[in-house]
């Protein structure tokens, strides 16, 4: 028998455990495949390389990529694992070193070109459906099945690397084990593991620390430096999954010790059960919380990603508060030209309105203007916010962005005029509602109106008048809004600015829609993911399991009590790290809401329901297929 021929006994005979692990590598193939049959289609073309979306299709990819590298490289331990009696019976007979690592080599990359030519084969099978998922996620057009010769090329070479690396660095995983080790590989427990009060305290420490740091950072001037590095915010996450992997251990021993002391130990098969949990403890923690971050992660990046989806016209309306709007600089010499321009196009549209006001800014400082209170109460209309009354010694300051809080100051410039006024100014409010377009301003500073008249009699003001209009079908005028624009025509020298909601809009749905693709492609391999590699440890482990059920079922176990054993075990490694993942979410939502003044529990909660629906039918998937292949053995 030739070395190649043992290489392809072993992959046959072996035929369940082989699966295993060519399904896991085939599922990475195929989620890459089936990204980059979306990220190459013709219809993305008009996305310029360098720009923010292309880059967001690239991360993306790469770090499906990278994922991909992990997972295959976790599947490849487990299933040389599973291979180290075979491996070890395959030395006693006479096998080298050499020949063994080539015989592992030859294995993987058998299992690896089969894994990637099929998973190219079913990605193309499947490509109409997801070009389907992603034209309706993107809202794009077109969007039909093509040739996708680029993706095949990248993905076959890409993975084909990825496979030979593996391959050849696979053998590490044997190392220099001793023979009878080996052998007795299948027979081996793991070495309990004993309740720390110490752990225990420091990992709890450690939570309360990074939960006061992440709520109180921004008082502390020191600390608030640190953690903008970004350096700081990345070490704090760094030790809060230290901290959160203390406390996965330190409360499964926990729990496990306390309910053998209750009375529901003695019931039914509750005994077994917990005993097996105990007896694999060390390898099932690991296991669930890896799982469990690959959960918070894929939850909390589909979450954020919906709900910035859904609030894309909330969010444009904050940023452009009126439709249409056109800015005139004073040596502006085509205003009305354009204001006629304007008027001609939507004034026969349904719910029309149109509103007219002016700021002013002296001498350079073109960035931070003043304004009347009787103009502002005029704009606020357009915007349909709230008038204001003022004083004579108060002013009222609005923000130029709708996510930046203004200054609670007033400016020195304006401070001295008003004081030559015999004015000393007071601050009665300030507000993030903008009323022009986001950006054109730093800050606007309302003015009572007769404390105005007297500045503009006694010094020199530069005005810059503002047109809005509003319509009630402003979202559905792409057509009107290029039109416009092939009219409006920008000039070296800035003196006007036309400013469209709709072309806002649209450009924000693209981003949000593209960036939701991407997350929800990599947060689906994420989900997928933790199921696979749940029933890729229960099929590497299926015949040790099998040897230690038939034992109990000779000692009278029923078929019925086998499988309340076998579904309870993996309910219990399914779900207690997806209600984790549950919980690290809602904290973070917390976090987000408190920070950002948004709340996203509502998007949260439809999101984990989703969730939920999604894991149950893993569940049932995972738990049926694994309870067939025991009772085969078994019964």
């Amino acid at each position: 028998m030739t070395l190649n021929k043992l290489a392809l006994n072993n992959v046959v005979r072996d035929k369940w455990t082989y699966f295993a692990y060519f399904l896991s590598s085939m599922f990475s193939v195929f989620i890459f495949f089936s990204f980059s049959v979306s990220m190459f289609h013709p219809d993305l073309s008009i996305i310029q390389n360098g720009s923010a979306l292309s880059m967001a299709m690239a991360a993306g990819a790469t770090l499906v990529y990278v994922f991909s590298f992990m997972f295959i490289s976790y599947s490849v331990r487990a299933f040389m694992k599973s291979r180290k009696k075979t491996l070890g019976l395959f030395t006693i007979m006479g096998a080298s070193k050499k020949q063994l690592n080539k015989m592992i080599f030859k294995e993987n990359m058998l299992i690896g070109v089969a894994a990637i030519i099929t998973a190219i084969i079913f990605g193309l099978v499947f490509s109409p459906l997801f070009l389907m998922l992603a034209k309706k996620i993107m809202v794009v057009e077109g969007f039909a099945m093509y040739v996708p010769i680029k993706a095949i090329l990248l993905t076959f070479g890409m993975f084909f690397i990825l496979f030979l690396i593996i391959s050849l660095i696979s053998p590490i995983f044997i190392g220099k084990e001793k023979v009878i080790k080996m052998l007795k590989s299948d027979k081996t427990d793991e070495k309990e593991m004993v309740f720390s009060l110490l752990f225990m305290i420091i990992g709890v420490l450690i939570i309360l620390s990074c939960i006061f740091i992440f709520l109180f950072y921004s008082k502390v001037d020191a600390l608030k430096a640190f953690m903008d590095t970004g350096m700081g915010t990345w070490l704090m996450f760094g030790v809060l999954l230290v901290a959160i992997y203390i406390l996965y251990v330190q409360i499964s021993i926990l729990i496990i010790g306390s309910m053998k002391k209750r009375k529901m130990y003695h019931r039914r098969t509750n005994m077994i059960i917990i005993a097996d949990i105990k007896s694999k403890l060390r390898e099932n923690v690991k296991m669930m919380y890896l799982i469990t971050i690959l959960f918070t992660v894929a939850f909390y990046t589909i979450v954020m990603l919906y709900a910035q989806n859904i609030d894309v016209e909330k969010n444009t309306k904050a940023n452009f508060p009126l439709n249409y709007t056109y800015v005139s600089q004073s040596n502006n010499n085509h205003e009305k030209e354009h204001v006629k321009l304007l008027q001609d196009a939507l004034s026969k549209k349904s719910g029309y309105e149109e509103y007219k006001y002016k700021v002013k800014y002296k001498g350079e400082d073109n960035r931070n203007v003043i304004m009347s209170e009787s103009e502002y109460n005029l704009a606020l209309k357009g915007t349909y916010g709230k008038s204001i009354s003022l004083k004579k010694n108060e002013v009222y300051i609005v923000s130029g962005s709708p996510k930046i809080m203004p200054p609670n100051y007033i400016s020195n410039q304006i401070k001295r005029s008003l004081e030559k006024e015999g004015v000393t100014p007071s601050v009665v409010g300030i507000s993030k509602q903008n009323i022009t377009p986001s950006g054109f301003f730093d800050t606007i500073t309302i003015f009572n109106d007769e404390i105005l008249r007297e500045l503009d009699r006694k010094e020199t003001y530069n005005v810059v008048k503002i047109y809005g209009y509003n319509t009630n079908s402003w979202k559905e005028e792409g057509n009107i809004t290029k039109e416009l624009q092939s009219k409006i025509i920008m000039e070296k020298e800035y003196k006007f600015g036309f400013f469209s909601a709709n072309e806002l809009l649209e450009t924000e749905k693209n981003s949000k829609n593209l960036m939701l693709y991407v997350g929800f492609s990599i947060s689906l391999i994420f989900v997928i993911a933790a199921s696979s590699m749940i029933y890729f440890r229960l099929i590497t482990e299926l015949e040790k399991e099998c040897v230690k059920f038939k034992g109990i079922v000779k000692l009278g176990l029923s078929k019925k009590e086998l499988s309340r054993i076998i579904s309870t075990q993996n309910f219990i490694l399914m779900f207690v790290p997806f209600l984790v993942a549950l919980i690290l979410l809602f904290i973070g939502i917390g976090y987000t809401s408190n920070n950002s003044g948004e709340s996203y529990f509502t998007v949260a909660l439809e999101c984990s329901a989703a969730f939920l629906m999604i894991q149950s039918i893993g569940y049932i998937m995972v738990n049926s297929k694994y309870k067939k292949a025991v009772f085969k053995e078994v019964i």
